[in-house]
């Protein structure tokens, strides 16, 4: 699992230090985030956050996660220390906020037109308002994304001659090119989860159907329009990530990646 994240490393400092660092699928959640087991596999300098896409960082990366699919490497396990085994990898999830997750997944940014990496919502302006992206218009979802659609998205994309064309069809599709298109079996709507930690955890998914969608004083839904999205979203099951990645015949990444032995 890929992770990226941002963090000013002084104090009374706008800098801020992005870090790349990944964690083994493989080994059980409630040791899989520890230190020892997380391991760092790139930092992107300051002062800012690069604006757009961190392409150049990941290229090495998927350089290297390119080997460990078609090729694995060979080592000893702790079974058999005098017999080499062959281990393939795989990236299987992309967890980050959601302005890293744009950056890194192949998106545009949450604040375009186009900004959903789920569906192709689009979010128009408000007249005579101060709205540029109206988040009503959730409302009326159109047809979700797909992974194969989004390739041949970026192939349009990366076929034009001219940047005026290229960030036409970028907001005309809410799409751009990532490195991580290089691998193979990366499916870049369904690798990239839902935040859980912001909004989960920290509540801000609350905050925003609390106070903003049903303000008591000047609501964004009405009732009917919040059976609605609760009729859509099938807000029944929840399911973590914490079963992703684990070895098993059922699991489905094992069925995506048949004879992998480790997940990444």
């Amino acid at each position: 699992m890929l992770n990226v994240d941002w963090y000013q490393p002084f104090r009374h400092s706008p800098y801020s230090v992005g870090v790349i660092y990944m964690v083994l699928l493989n080994l059980p959640r409630a040791i899989r985030h520890k230190k020892e087991n997380t391991f760092v596999v790139g930092i992107i300098p300051g002062p800012c956050e690069p604006s757009l896409s961190i392409n150049s960082y990941l290229r090495p990366l998927v350089d290297e996660l390119e080997v460990l699919w078609h090729h694995g490497i060979c080592l000893p396990s702790a079974g058999s220390p005098s017999i080499s085994h062959r281990y393939r990898c795989a990236l299987v999830a992309v967890v980050c906020d959601i302005p890293a997750s744009r950056k890194v997944g192949g998106f545009l940014a949450h604040s375009a037109k186009k900004g959903c990496n789920k569906c192709y919502v689009t979010f128009e302006s408000v007249v005579g308002t101060d709205i540029k992206h109206d988040r009503r218009s959730f409302l009326n979802v159109g047809d979700t994304r797909q992974d194969h659609t989004h390739r041949q998205h970026v192939q349009s994309i990366l076929s034009v001659h001219t940047r005026q064309e290229r960030e036409k069809l970028e907001s005309e599709f809410g799409v751009r090119y990532t490195e991580l298109l290089r691998l193979p079996y990366y499916q870049p709507v369904q690798f990239l989860p839902i935040d859980p930690m912001h909004n989960l955890f920290l509540g801000t998914a609350r905050h925003f159907l609390k106070n903003i969608w049903l303000d008591e004083e000047t609501p964004l839904l009405s009732k009917a329009a919040l059976a609605t999205v609760q009729k859509r979203g099938k807000f029944t099951i929840f399911y973590t990530i914490e079963y992703v990645g684990v070895v098993h015949g059922t699991s489905l990444c094992w069925q995506l990646c048949s004879g992998i032995m480790a997940i990444i």
